[in-house]
């Protein structure tokens, strides 16, 4: 009797019949949002569909010092940060994001480079300033994509001042050493002067 090839779904019987390799489970309780997955030892189970990225959350300025966005899930692997016009009141300001790992915004563990405009270039470790020296009254956009790699939050990019009275822009590279904790929240916040106008938000993956 010839030998049929089989795969890992089926197998030969000795007496040369064809069955399942294992007994076939079928699965009737998918919901909404959901995909057929399989945890890699052939168990087969429902899991949700990632949807692509979620608000986290949008604070408005209205003469603060500081603005925090809180409720970044636990599982995510990537943060977007949008400063939307957000404007300072101050004439020498230096804008800095920090994160938090469930309580206020930590003060160390970063290493970030800004290269700006006019060539300058700094390094700061108490976190991420979105300039070299202070840059006068602010109107700032800026768009920044974090993601997780280990303990490390890592993004680069550029920003602008679209103050036309204090022009500015620079490069920024920074990452952000969690020490294994979870980030929950993000915050920006002024050395000098508040936010008077503008949209801080966070977005999540």
């Amino acid at each position: 009797m010839t030998e049929l090839k089989t795969s890992h779904y089926l197998k030969q019987r000795s007496d040369g019949r064809i069955e399942p390799a294992k007994p076939f489970v079928y699965k009737t309780d998918a919901s909404s949002g959901t995909v057929l997955t399989s945890d890699g030892s052939g168990n087969a189970d429902f899991a949700a569909i990632k949807q692509g990225w979620s608000p986290v959350g949008t604070e408005t300025a209205s003469g603060d010092t500081s603005l925090t966005v809180t409720g970044v899930p636990s599982d995510a692997t990537q943060i977007m940060v949008v400063l939307n016009r957000l404007t300072g009141s101050a004439s020498a300001e230096v804008p800095s994001i920090k994160f938090g790992l469930g309580a206020a915004p930590v003060a160390s563990g970063y290493v970030t480079n800004i290269t700006a405009s006019n060539n300058s270039s700094v390094q700061r470790t108490t976190g991420i300033e979105l300039a070299t020296g202070n840059i006068g009254a602010s109107v700032l956009i800026v768009h920044m994509h974090f993601t997780k790699v280990g303990n490390f939050w890592a993004t680069s990019g550029a920003w602008s001042n679209v103050n036309p009275a204090t022009p500015f822009s620079a490069l920024f590279s920074s990452s952000y050493d969690t020490g294994g904790s979870d980030v929950d929240r993000v915050n920006i916040s002024l050395n000098v002067g508040t936010f008077d106008s503008g949209d801080f938000s966070v977005y999540s993956q």
